[in-house]
């Protein structure tokens, strides 16, 4: 996997680290706030490069999964996972990228990054990390 930096343009990048059309490419994951959907200004920005570089390349698709932290039921955390997931894909759309390159998947809180599952004490910051959206780009 070659990970990518959201904070410096993709296709430098990418040319940088002698990206191959076969490589596999791991964006940056972006994260919630507790108990919400909406997205923050450098998830935006984060987007917008995944976005430019499938305008770049055509026919990339873009793999969107979606993950709560373990915090409220399980049902809830399914619905959550699912309103972030719509949450990116309409920004996706917004930004003109077509439909059917789009795969998004919410998992609740079923994958976890770290030990946070149901009555395991956790830090905020762990728990953060749970709250994310991870991007995979299919060549």
């Amino acid at each position: 996997d070659v990970p990518i930096d959201p904070e410096v343009d993709i296709i430098t990048q990418l040319t940088e680290k002698g990206f191959k059309v076969d490589d596999p490419i791991e964006i940056k994951n972006i994260y919630y706030d507790f108990d919400k959907f909406d997205l923050r200004e450098q998830s935006t920005q984060t987007i917008q490069n995944i976005v430019r570089l499938m305008n770049e390349y055509k026919d990339v698709k873009l793999e969107v999964n979606t993950h709560t932290d373990s915090k409220g039921s399980f049902a809830y955390n399914e619905k959550l996972a699912l309103n972030r997931s719509n949450e990116v894909r309409e920004y996706l759309l917004s930004l003109k990228l077509n439909g059917s390159r789009i795969e998004a998947q919410s998992y609740g809180e079923l994958f976890p990054v770290n030990k946070c599952r149901d009555g395991e004490e956790c830090t905020d910051e762990q728990y953060q990390m749970n709250r994310r959206t991870e991007f995979k780009l299919k060549f």
